[in-house]
């Protein structure tokens, strides 16, 4: 592998050959699980980051998890070759590159010492961007507010668990943030945490804007999203002094 020259995630298109390789940090990985049954693996989901900060979704499918899982580490080096290409049209998309990764069975993968290549490249978006709806439908995106209320647990008809929280921007804006599966345990413990303390600065990452009962809210994403608890960011060291 060592004799192909790696190609910017930029240049990717649809009609790049399945021989190109790239050099690409894991900047996230999470696995896709059933609903019903935990225990079922449905695939993985990869958002890959180069040298010049351009990031690219990958996804392992089901029958390839097991063999794949094991070998790929979030935050690790790789270089990566014979993979397929198809447009990122999905209703759920990580980043916005037009074009998705897809590994398959002859995928090449090899670690590498850390290379240049950027830790994270975060997607932040505006609360005039969620209410306008100026990014394409089902983009993954990055928020920066205040914790500004946290609603109990619900239950609905289908039987699943879920609440709300409100976050708020430094102009006193507002936009509520519906809650499921995973997260539920985080939002507890966050709230817990800071229940009797002044109210937090979090980092919503990889959440959805959605449309409930003609309201704009931001929903949560089964394994992508994370949320931090005031991290030592300049973009909270920014909010934080609006």
């Amino acid at each position: 592998m060592a004799l192909f020259k790696s190609t910017p995630i930029s240049e990717i298109t649809p009609q790049t050959t399945r021989d190109v390789q790239i050099t690409t940090r894991v900047m996230r990985m999470w696995v896709r699980k059933s609903d019903t049954e935990p225990k079922d693996l449905y695939g993985v989901e990869l958002i890959l980051v180069d040298e010049q900060g351009n990031n690219i979704q990958a996804s392992v499918g089901q029958r390839l998890t097991k063999w794949f899982l094991p070998k790929l580490n979030e935050g690790d080096v790789y270089k990566i070759r014979k993979f397929s290409i198809s447009p990122n049209s999905w209703n759920e998309m990580a980043t916005y590159h037009p074009c998705r990764i897809w590994f398959e069975y002859s995928t090449k993968i090899v670690p590498i010492p850390n290379a240049n290549i950027p830790l994270y490249v975060y997607n932040f978006v505006t609360f005039d961007e969620i209410f306008q709806g100026s990014m394409p439908n089902g983009l993954y995106i990055d928020v920066v507010a205040k914790l500004e209320h946290v609603y109990p647990t619900r239950v609905s008809s289908k039987n699943v668990k879920w609440r709300q929280i409100i976050i708020e921007n430094a102009r006193q804006q507002q936009i509520c943030c519906s809650i499921f599966g995973e997260h539920l345990d985080t939002i507890s413990e966050i709230e817990a945490q800071y229940k009797d303390l002044k109210k937090p600065t979090m980092v919503l990452l990889h959440v959805k804007r959605s449309e409930w009962e003609g309201e704009v809210t931001l929903t949560t994403i089964r394994g992508a999203t994370k949320f931090l608890v005031n991290p030592d960011m300049e973009e909270v060291r920014v909010f934080n002094h609006k």
